[in-house]
């Protein structure tokens, strides 16, 4: 791909054309003074320089050290300040094919670049445009690791309504959560039995735990505490996995 040689006055602004332009298959060099240009030219050999700068290196310097460099056959670019009118004299002390206002656009100067350097634009722009697309993307959901950790299998089983294997207590507390009809039936009938009146702004706290220890009375305590111990069991192997 075709070498291009960046010489900024702005070293963030520097950085971010040279990954835009080598998202896209150019051999970058970015530079932020004038010191050596002449071999730095010659070390590099770029097929264009492009110039940015306003105050310590303004884009017309550049241009006119450029034109002091015998040996540069490449194509030149100068990015000028938004608003800027220079004479054409002072164009004329310096190499320059293209001349272009600031801003622009990452995909417009890659645009420009590749019609000066007889290059399609088409599949670099689009090539660009895929690369932003990718940077801005969800990141890949994390790969859950197909060894099931002790205590789990015995969870999905009881929600999944019981199993082919297994603990007969997690068998047995699927059943139980999934099958206890008369449970739930109780407790509907128990519910069925409260009125709630909408203008009431608190309860009674006898009454509420009245209604408290009606419920309880439908628990499986047996069954709670199974499944108290399977959750530690598998917050206790989860926690050695990842460590």
């Amino acid at each position: 791909m075709k070498k291009v040689l960046l010489i900024f006055e702005d070293f963030q602004e520097s950085g971010q054309t040279e990954t835009d332009l080598k998202k896209v298959g150019f051999d970058v060099l970015g530079i932020n003074n004038l010191i050596s240009l002449s071999d730095q030219i010659l070390t590099f050999g770029p097929d264009a320089v492009i110039s940015c700068g306003i105050q310590k290196i303004p884009s017309l310097m550049i241009g006119r050290e450029l034109k002091k460099v015998n040996h540069y056959r490449g194509k030149s670019i100068l990015i000028l300040p938004n608003g800027a009118r220079p004479a054409p004299s002072e164009i004329a002390k310096t190499r320059v094919d293209v001349l272009i206002e600031a801003p622009v656009l990452p995909f417009r100067l890659i645009e420009i670049l590749a019609k000066l350097l007889s290059l399609d634009p088409a599949p670099l722009v689009e090539k660009f445009n895929k690369s932003k697309i990718q940077e801005h993307a969800a990141p890949p959901l994390p790969r859950i690791n197909s060894e099931t950790p002790p205590g789990l299998s015995d969870l999905i089983r009881v929600k999944g309504g019981g199993s082919s294997s297994g603990s007969n207590t997690s068998t047995a507390a699927g059943k139980n959560l999934i099958e206890d009809k008369e449970r739930v039936a109780g407790y509907q009938k128990f519910v069925q039995g409260i009125k709630i009146d909408v203008q009431e702004t608190s309860h009674s706290k006898v009454a509420i735990k009245e209604r408290q220890e009606e419920l309880k009375k439908g628990w499986d305590f047996q069954l709670l505490e199974q499944l108290d111990k399977l959750k530690r069991q598998f917050a206790e192997a989860l926690f050695k996995k990842n460590n």
